[in-house]
């Protein structure tokens, strides 16, 4: 009963520890992780609670999945409170862990053997579905550094795993396309800022000279100025220690193209480490009503 209690004790301190900005793979290994780690931590507590019993009750096995379902709730809510991140998926997760872990207890206090692999495979199926939405962005990170000095072109699904929305609905299209035959349409709202944003590109820009991708402003479009921000694992947070630059778009499709060596030496004190870019944004700031815009063939060359 002790090891249960230290093992729910190191979860939730795991869980609610803040840490230091991570790349798309760490943060996949660590979302991967939630379901076994509740599937584990449930099936030690049960067997804790029937030992200290001396018998199987059902009746405090489904306390501690409902204790154990309530720690994995509470954990996501607290995590903003520490600088974490609060996801759908890491609650999901969690919960499935929790049934996964009551399913394989059940299991094993039952003698018939159909019934016992049933609820085997059971437990199984939801760690499997519980990995799926991690696995395919570990997939995806394997795919993006096969097809480097591509950035993203958005020629398959999981290329969006790679970006986030701010005050904006994106969604891939055929339209404004210039490289394959897909495009990212994004249109921008009103908010203060609003736009995309890619995590994690690719990390290590040294071995290129320019930042390049495409632009299409739909044409009778008034023109628009658009901010392009990236910044590197060890940005500050201060406005100064990040590249920051205005395009002004005009209708029809533009090649950007931004030289690396300006991107390194955005930062006031220090150099850009090209070795360790963490995201890319494209924003409007407060535009007067919504625009559209499409983005492709984002890239190194």
């Amino acid at each position: 009963m002790a090891m249960a209690v230290l093992l729910l004790a190191g979860l939730t301190f795991v869980l609610l520890f803040p840490l230091p900005q991570l790349s798309r793979g760490w943060t996949s290994l660590l979302d991967l992780a939630h379901a076994p780690a509740f599937a584990l931590v449930t099936v030690f507590l049960v067997r804790g609670v029937e030992h200290v019993l001396g018998s199987h009750s059902w009746r405090w096995a489904l306390l501690v999945g409902f204790c154990m379902l309530a720690v994995g709730m509470g954990t996501e809510l607290l995590q903003a409170a520490t600088g974490r991140s609060v996801t759908l998926h890491d609650a999901v997760a969690n919960t499935l862990g929790v049934l996964a872990g009551l399913a394989w207890c059940v299991a094993t206090s039952i003698a018939t053997r159909s019934a016992n692999l049933l609820l085997r495979g059971a437990a199984g199926l939801l760690l499997l579905f519980a990995s799926l939405p991690p696995l395919g962005i570990m997939l995806d990170i394997a795919r993006a550094h096969y097809e480097m000095p591509l950035l993203s072109s958005f020629e398959n699904q999981l290329e969006l795993t790679r970006w986030v929305e701010r005050n904006c609905r994106m969604a891939r299209t055929e339209e404004g396309v210039t490289d394959g035959r897909w495009a990212l349409e994004v249109d921008l709202s009103t908010a203060k800022y609003s736009g995309v944003t890619m995590h994690s590109p690719r990390c290590d820009w040294v071995a290129y000279e320019d930042f390049v991708f495409d632009l299409t402003l739909p044409e009778g479009a008034e023109p628009l100025e658009l901010i392009v921000k990236i910044e590197d694992f060890w940005h500050t947070g201060e406005w100064h220690d990040r590249f920051h630059e205005a395009i002004q778009l005009t209708p029809g499709t533009h090649e950007i193209r931004i030289p690396l060596a300006r991107i390194e030496q955005a930062p006031r004190g220090r150099q850009m480490k090209l070795q360790g870019i963490a995201r890319i944004q494209w924003f409007a700031i407060e535009l007067p009503r919504e625009r559209r815009i499409y983005l492709d063939n984002v890239r190194l060359e």
